[in-house]
C-alpha cells in the first residue's frame, strides 16, 4: 500500500509537469484535477478501506472522510445512503492516456528507442537470472533495460516472471 501511494505521488508529480519531464516542450498529459472518492458499506471490505485512508493520511495525503450529505453534495449522481465509510482526496486526478503514451514514446524514440508493433513476445531473455532481452516471433532482441507495458494482471507476466500476480 506504501509503494502506490508513493507510485501515485510521482506519477502526479510528472504529469502535472509533463514537458518538463520527458524534455520535450510539446508534450502534454491532459491532467485533469477533478478529486477521488471511494465508498465502502459495512461488510468485509471496510476494514480493509479504513486501514488505507489511515495509510494515506499517515503518508501525508489530503484525504478527508465524508459522510452521505457531503459525499451526494460532490457526486449528485451517486447514492451513499448505504455507505459506512467514504473517502474523498481533492488533490487527485487523472492523466489521457493517449497523450502520456504517445508523448513518452516520442521522447524515447528521440532517445533511440525503436518500437515494433504487432510483434508478439514468446518470453523473457535471462543470462544467469537476469533479463537481458526479449525472445520475440521475429527473433531475440538486448536489451539494457526491458519494461513490461502489460497489465500487471496478465497472465503472461507471470509465466515471463515467476512471479504470481494473476491469483
Amino acid at each position: 500500500m506504501p509503494e502506490n501511494v508513493e507510485l501515485a505521488r510521482r506519477s502526479f508529480a510528472a504529469f502535472a509537469d509533463f514537458a518538463a519531464y520527458v524534455g520535450d516542450d510539446e508534450a502534454a498529459s491532459g491532467l485533469v484535477k477533478c478529486g477521488y472518492l471511494i465508498a465502502a458499506p459495512d461488510g468485509p471490505r471496510l476494514a480493509a478501506l479504513s486501514a488505507s485512508l489511515d495509510q494515506q493520511q499517515a503518508m501525508g495525503i489530503p484525504l478527508q472522510r465524508l459522510d452521505a450529505a457531503q459525499a451526494a453534495a460532490l457526486l449528485p449522481l451517486a447514492r451513499f445512503d448505504d455507505a459506512a465509510l467514504i473517502g474523498f482526496e481533492p488533490e487527485a486526478g487523472f492523466a489521457d492516456a493517449y497523450l502520456v503514451a504517445t508523448g513518452f514514446a516520442r521522447a524515447a524514440r528521440r532517445r533511440g528507442v525503436r518500437f515494433l508493433e504487432g510483434v508478439a513476445v514468446q518470453g523473457l531473455v535471462r543470462d544467469e537470472g537476469r533479463v537481458t532481452g526479449v525472445a520475440t516471433e521475429r527473433g531475440q532482441f538486448s536489451a539494457g533495460l526491458v519494461i513490461s507495458a502489460q497489465n500487471i494482471w496478465t497472465p503472461e507476466l507471470e509465466r515471463d516472471s515467476g512471479i504470481a500476480c494473476c491469483r
